[in-house]
């Protein structure tokens, strides 16, 4: 049997039993009932035994102050009384469980929604992107790209699964666009088209001399001189060719 009674005002400088149980009078009452009385705090450690709990447990009264409630069980019923625990203890850990992975889902759920819904922007996006190829006018498909590449930022993650292939897709338009853009870029490079023009007019000497050697051969008569003379010339003006296209295409 167990009792629980609040200590009466003023208690301060009583004997510890009387600040627990409020008093001489509730003490009378417990020591006169011919069952074990007793009081724990909150935390479950005792703090009262009536003289029937002081023969129960074979210790002085003193001696069985701030023992675990449970340990005073009867053994009998000790085991099942711990078993009451567990089980009170399981269940309240299963419910916040069950209330944490709940919770998760429902975030995960969240995630996945908004995932899918900026796929669907990206996708459009794509679509948009892969509409400037093939490039006709560089300008414009720059001007166009960037602003897709700004959406295309602000439209934020999507699946996992999904990123490789959308990515892939559009680095493939970038890619694209900045090869015809360092084409471009070459051709108006000051620094080629002086090395395109140097080629060209070393090659423009090395013709008007080959030429010359030409017709010393053939002023010789010998057929072996002219046949070399006529095969290195033709060589050469077909590079002499070659560079002209060349320096041609940078000056555009």
């Amino acid at each position: 049997m167990t009792i629980s009674l609040t200590p009466h005002p003023g208690a301060e400088g009583l004997p510890r039993q009387d600040r627990v149980l409020g008093g001489p009078d509730a003490e009378l009452i417990a020591e006169s009932i011919a069952h074990i009385v007793w009081t724990a705090s909150p935390a479950g450690a005792t703090t009262y035994f009536n003289r029937q709990g002081t023969d129960y447990t074979g210790c002085p009264r003193e001696a069985n102050y701030d023992w675990d409630w449970v340990a005073l069980v009867h053994p009998d019923d000790a085991g099942r009384a711990q078993r009451a625990d567990d089980d009170a203890l399981w269940e309240r850990f299963k419910a916040a469980q069950d209330r944490f992975f709940e919770a998760k889902d429902e975030v995960v759920a969240t995630e996945n929604a908004e995932l899918t819904a900026n796929l669907e922007v990206k996708q459009a996006l794509l679509g948009e992107a892969e509409a400037l190829l093939p490039v006709t006018d560089l300008e414009a498909a720059k001007a166009s790209l960037r602003h897709i590449q700004d959406r295309w930022d602000a439209a934020g993650k999507v699946p996992r699964e999904e990123v490789s292939r959308i990515e892939g897709r559009l680095r493939k338009v970038e890619q694209s666009v900045r090869d015809l853009d360092d084409q471009r870029w070459q051709k108006s490079n000051p620094e080629v088209t002086a090395r395109a023009q140097s080629m060209v007019d070393q090659l423009e000497r090395a013709v008007q001399g080959l030429e010359q050697d030409l017709e010393a051969a053939r002023a010789t008569g010998e057929e072996r001189r002219i046949a070399e003379a006529e095969q290195a010339l033709g060589a050469r003006r077909e590079w002499l060719e070659s560079a002209r296209a060349g320096l041609h295409e940078f000056e555009g």
